[in-house]
């Protein structure tokens, strides 16, 4: 488990990191518990200040290099025979498997965390809540509809989602997803607070 999060993390990661080397910017990259953080670093080449639709493209990279990492290891098991399963429902809307062993019990368990690492923690972080990448591709498509009032906007639906998806997780006995998104909510209320 720890080892599928530290690849499907770093992975996440070095997408946003190269969508900013793309855009001029030498990026780090801080892993942490069970997340990271990909940085600007300076501004190496010149280019002009990054435009609302080049950071979206910065937060939207993360989960979507996961995505296609997690597609092509779908791939590669269905051309060795041993196939995926594919599961619909709450919480992640979504959840692939391999459907037989693939070498042996604990490496099999390992393809299963990284899939359900990279797939659903990809769709978790496009949730318009703040910090993650879709808080803040919220935040661009509210700025550039409303200049004044987006960051505010923003926030609320930040805030009503995390709640949302809390109570849900409460609800259906996902407790650490009631209390993480719940969390989420409370720090969204507090920074709308204060910004107000």
């Amino acid at each position: 488990w720890v080892v599928a999060v530290f690849v499907g993390v770093l992975v996440h990661e070095l997408g946003h990191a190269v969508v900013m080397r793309w855009n001029g910017f030498q990026p780090s990259i801080t892993l942490y518990g069970l997340g990271g953080a990909a940085s600007y670093g300076p501004n190496v080449y010149g280019a002009p200040s990054l435009s609302p639709w080049r950071q979206i493209g910065i937060s939207v990279a993360g989960p979507v290099a996961g995505f296609l990492l997690a597609a092509a290891v779908c791939l590669g098991l269905i051309a060795s025979g041993v196939g995926i399963q594919v599961f619909w429902g709450f919480p992640f809307g979504v959840d692939v498997t391999p459907a037989g062993y693939i070498g042996g019990e604990l490496f099999t368990w390992f393809i299963d965390s990284f899939l359900f690492v990279t797939i659903a923690y990809g769709i978790l972080n496009l949730m318009p809540i703040y910090p993650l990448d879709g808080g803040h591709i919220s935040r661009e498509l509210f700025l550039m509809a409303m200049p004044r009032d987006g960051i505010r906007h923003s926030l609320i639906l930040s805030m009503l989602t995390a709640a949302a998806i809390a109570v849900l997780g409460f609800t259906r006995g996902s407790f650490f997803l009631g209390i993480m998104f719940g969390y989420l909510a409370l720090g969204s209320f507090n920074t709308l607070q204060r910004y107000q």
